[in-house]
């Protein structure tokens, strides 16, 4: 069987897993990154990476391997169902190009589903970072004295 299945689930399972999980599980991203989450999506169709980037930078011990699972079950699943993938690219876009098209869709959001539950056992709840006021009468003034020889 030709590996190209796992390239063009691989370029799905990330950005569909972690914006599905910014949408089914809040609580668990910033407002920020719940924004972010439907681009993740959109571009995963497309087979643009750079959409589950931010996700991994940020908290790269959850989300990576998190990314690394999910990938594997939905590279398997792909093969398992027989998939095909003739371009040399991925994402949903290449559709036209796959040998049973409703197995690698399938194998895609198996990738993605697996991807948000992981999101929500190991991500830690969302805080909001408190925001420090500064008392401007507090500040001590700082004297400095110049001299021009």
């Amino acid at each position: 069987r030709d590996r190209s299945v796992s390239r063009g689930l691989g370029d799905v399972y990330k950005r569909q897993g972690i914006g599905l999980a910014t949408i089914l599980f809040k609580k668990k991203f910033s407002p920020e990154e719940r924004d972010s989450g439907i681009a993740a999506i959109l571009m995963g169709c497309m087979g643009i990476t750079e959409g589950a980037i931010p996700y991994a930078t940020a908290d790269p011990i959850r989300v990576i391997p998190t990314y690394v699972i999910g990938s594997a079950v939905g590279c398997v699943s792909g093969f398992l169902f027989g998939c095909q993938n003739h371009a040399p690219w991925g994402g949903l876009i290449v559709l036209p190009v796959v040998d049973n098209r409703i197995g690698y869709v399938a194998g895609a959001l198996i990738g993605a589903v697996v991807v948000a539950v992981l999101m929500r056992i190991l991500k830690p709840d969302y805080v909001e970072p408190e925001k420090v006021e500064e008392n401007l009468d507090d500040i001590e003034d700082i004297d400095l004295d110049i001299e021009i020889f």
